[in-house]
């Protein structure tokens, strides 16, 4: 079986990350960038059964199509077995694979991931199969370890599930419950806004630094360990989010673009304690 007769005979059974034009895979740019982040967060979490859970907050769905007659099928959660499937399917390395002589060979599309985060995936696969007892896993949110209540107590990680959608969730105390995905939509609008502000006041080097940081032009991985480098602490209290930031330059050297200087310089309120930088930001929960 050829390549391109593996493509064309699996055509319903089009991935997450392409879609078929004239009977070939193509890229879907905005599936393509999800099939990387799933790459990369089972990476962080070591955990098919966690990241499964995790998708759906973060709006990763298995893939949706309509069919000629106008039906729509698929967008459901990613189940577990498929999202192991899809963790070893190396059509993301721009291979097809004929199912009658379980052989694979080069296809004609374009590959998602590299052969470098693809092979980082299968021993992390490997391992977790063979250590299945005793496992644990990484935390896909932002801020694990770094927020507090006004009263120094950390937030630690939780989760529930309604309507077979989970929800993760950081904890303080009885009561003080705060979604993760709006904290962490902060902490990343709160980074992205300081580096895009008036870094005029700040010593020259630091904000040489800052200013060579090209934060669209990084991966979801380094933007998500950009933030957490740039965000030592964060305080919670009712109605707000204080977040301290980091202005160590050699930790943040590694976030560098030497060819890159972001020109924008808005306005931004900030405060200077010692080697911290402390921004306030409303943080108001929906009842």
């Amino acid at each position: 079986m050829t390549a391109s007769a593996s493509i064309s005979s699996s055509v319903i059974f089009c991935p997450l990350g392409y879609d078929v034009v004239d009977k070939k895979l193509v890229i879907n740019p905005t599936e393509a960038a999800q099939i990387k982040t799933i790459f990369e967060l089972y990476l962080q979490m070591k955990s098919v059964q966690d990241l499964t859970r995790h998708l759906p907050t973060i709006g990763i769905y298995a893939k949706k199509w309509t069919t000629h007659g106008g039906r729509v099928i698929g967008g459901n959660p990613i189940k577990k077995m498929a999202l192991h499937r899809m963790l070893r399917n190396k059509i993301y390395l721009d291979y097809v694979e004929c199912k009658v002589t379980g052989t694979t060979a080069r296809g004609e599309h374009t590959p998602i991931i590299t052969q470098e985060l693809f092979d980082a995936v299968q021993v992390e696969l490997e391992n977790n199969s063979n250590h299945k007892s005793g496992r644990t896993s990484g935390s896909p949110n932002l801020l694990s370890g770094r927020l507090y209540n006004a009263n120094g107590t950390q937030f630690t990680n939780q989760s529930t599930v309604r309507l077979r959608r989970p929800t993760i969730y950081y904890y303080a105390t009885a009561g003080e419950y705060l979604p993760a995905r709006d904290v962490d939509a902060m902490a990343t609008d709160t980074i992205i806004e300081f580096l895009n502000s008036d870094l005029s006041a700040l010593p020259d080097v630091l904000a040489h630094t800052l200013k060579q940081i090209d934060y669209g032009g990084l991966d979801y991985m380094a933007r998500r360990r950009l933030v957490q480098t740039l965000i030592r602490r964060a305080i919670y209290t009712p109605g707000q989010i204080t977040f301290f930031i980091n202005t160590d330059t050699d930790s943040l050297r590694a976030f560098m673009r030497p060819d890159y200087i972001n020109t924008q310089n808005n306005k931004i309120d900030f405060m200077r304690n010692g080697d911290d930088l402390i921004l306030t930001r409303p943080f108001v929960l929906n009842k």
